[in-house]
């Protein structure tokens, strides 16, 4: 069979027995179209020979990688696709098409970390001093003066406040 054949195959498994989302089949599709433009761009596909479980081999799979890293697709994107060609290759080690899964050793890039947007401080004492209602007001102050997350602020009891102390306690 080959591996565009057993490729429907999977985005049939994905659909039937795994249940997944119609978007990540659309997605899964859509990736593995674009690593067989990628391998027609070098050649290496387009033949009958070429479209055969082999050309899923850790070669073709770091020409993809060139390829994607030429055309400026973010890290997200490119370990995105990775993963999605990684599930398939587990696949077709599942069902007996491969031995070994060729993306087995195959390092993903991994995402950028950035810091988190935050507010001007005006605004967040204008929203405070705009809120009427005393408990918004009170959970709003949590937030910004406290330091509180949100599923702290959510996990708070009225036992949790010593109003002598002046102290509350957090979990």
């Amino acid at each position: 069979m080959t591996l565009s054949g057993l490729h429907q195959k999977f985005l049939r498994y994905c659909e039937g027995e795994r249940r997944l989302s119609p978007q990540t089949v659309v997605a899964y599709r859509s990736d593995f179209s674009q690593f067989v433009e990628a391998l027609r761009a070098q050649s290496r596909w387009g033949l009958m020979s070429q479209d055969v479980v082999g050309t899923l081999s850790i070669a073709n799979v770091r020409l993809y990688q060139y390829a994607m890293a030429e055309q400026g697709s973010s890290r997200a994107t490119v370990q995105r696709r990775l993963v999605s060609l990684n599930r398939f290759g587990w696949w077709l080690v599942r069902y007996g098409h491969l031995a070994d899964n060729p993306l087995a050793n195959i390092e993903f890039p991994r995402k950028e970390r950035r810091l988190p947007r935050v507010l001007d401080w005006s605004r967040v004492e204008a929203a405070i001093a705009g809120e009427t209602r005393p408990r918004e007001r009170a959970i709003l102050s949590l937030l910004a003066y406290g330091g509180l997350r949100r599923g702290e602020v959510v996990g708070l009891r009225v036992g949790d406040v010593a109003p002598s102390a002046w102290t509350l306690h957090v979990r």
